[in-house]
């Protein structure tokens, strides 16, 4: 009788985190797999948090077959919160199609030489539990649990 209980109080907590997730769907949030939308004559936008600053940050762009189109150094970055943009160029300043990209931030940290990610925003699609975790499906395919989000907007 006491394990009935307890699967019963699972699934209704299961049942309540789904339903918080399900305000989710249609909201954009920070997702931090740098996987993010180019529209037609915007820029991507996306942050990356530095424990203890940097000499220099190499910031990369693919495209969707992986290849590099785009590469600038942003040099030395105090600790905190670096917002980072690319305005949709290749470095041959040429306009990159309407698609997905990949934003990659290999960090100089004083001689440690790291990748860092990079927060993007993207668009909850669904959302779903697995392994007692809430995943948010997104927009461009991609997943991430609710954890990882560091932030949500309208």
């Amino acid at each position: 009788k006491m394990a009935s209980s307890l699967e019963s109080m699972a699934a209704t907590m299961q049942g309540d985190r789904l339903m918080a997730g399900a305000s989710l769907i249609g909201k954009k949030v920070a997702s931090p797999n740098g996987t993010a939308e180019l529209v037609d004559g915007a820029n991507i936008t996306g942050v990356l948090s530095l424990e203890n600053g940097a000499n220099n940050i190499m910031l990369d762009v693919y495209d969707q077959n992986g290849s590099k189109v785009f590469t600038q150094s942003l040099g030395r970055q105090a600790p905190g919160d670096v917002t980072v943009r690319w305005e949709g160029f290749n470095s041959n300043g040429q306009r990159m199609p309407a698609g997905r990209y990949n934003v990659v931030a290999t960090v100089d940290a004083f001689g440690e030489i790291s990748q860092v990610p990079v927060s993007t925003p993207a668009i909850v699609r669904s959302v779903s539990v697995v392994n007692n975790e809430l995943m948010l499906e997104l927009q461009d395919g991609s997943a991430v649990s609710l954890s990882k989000v560091q932030r949500i907007d309208n």
